[in-house]
């Protein structure tokens, strides 16, 4: 957690990045009103005009509410920290995920530049919105990542099986036997053919009844 200073120095510079003096006492002022800064919150408010300063007496004696989504400052972030754009990227990917926005969440995903889990991390969001095909072609892209190819093809198997496909998800749980005999995935869908399809393989992708 950042000390008193450095927060405040944060404010500082966002507001020159962002060319919103104006706005961004009212945050300082929020920020020193919960840690007992009443003479700096003064100096701050000394930047404002008469109005101003009152609505920013207002704003500090207001509730402050949780930031969601979207309401982060990724310019100031960056500015600070430009090495660390990917992962504020992908922290706001999550976030989107995780509160269902799902497009928006496939859109940042791809800004980050992480191959191959921004794209699996996509296909699942396209996956919940059920479009299949999209998810499709992110897996098959995967698939050329050596590390990441035997998730890419058990989960192509799995997308089939959700958009209804039978006969194809079969055949791409047996293919993921068949060309990646030795990962835990062969080993997953071996198991998943024979419960779910009542369908026996060997690892090599061979029926055997």
């Amino acid at each position: 957690m950042r000390r008193g200073g450095e927060v405040y120095q944060v404010y500082e510079r966002a507001a020159k990045l962002l060319r919103r003096r104006r706005r961004n006492p009212y945050r300082m002022a929020d920020w020193h009103k919960g840690n007992n800064g009443a003479d700096t919150l003064q100096g701050d408010s000394r930047l404002l005009s008469k109005p101003d300063r009152r609505a920013g007496r207002d704003r500090a004696a207001m509730p402050r509410k949780r930031l969601r989504c979207g309401d982060c400052r990724l310019p100031a972030l960056i500015d600070q920290n430009p090495d660390g754009t990917d992962e504020y990227l992908w922290a706001i990917a999550e976030c989107y995920e995780s509160s269902g926005r799902l497009k928006l969440a496939i859109q940042t995903f791809r800004q980050v530049d992480r191959f191959p889990d921004n794209y699996f991390r996509m296909a699942s969001c396209h996956r919940r919105l059920m479009e299949y095909n999209e998810a499709l072609v992110l897996y098959n892209q995967c698939k050329v990542h050596d590390g990441a190819a035997p998730n890419a093809f058990i989960q192509i198997a799995y997308t089939y099986e959700e958009a209804g496909q039978r006969e194809k998800a079969i055949k791409a749980f047996q293919l993921t036997c068949k060309s990646h005999p030795k990962s835990g995935q062969a080993s997953e869908a071996h198991s998943h053919l024979q419960s779910k399809y009542n369908i026996s393989v060997t690892l090599g992708g061979a029926k055997e009844e």
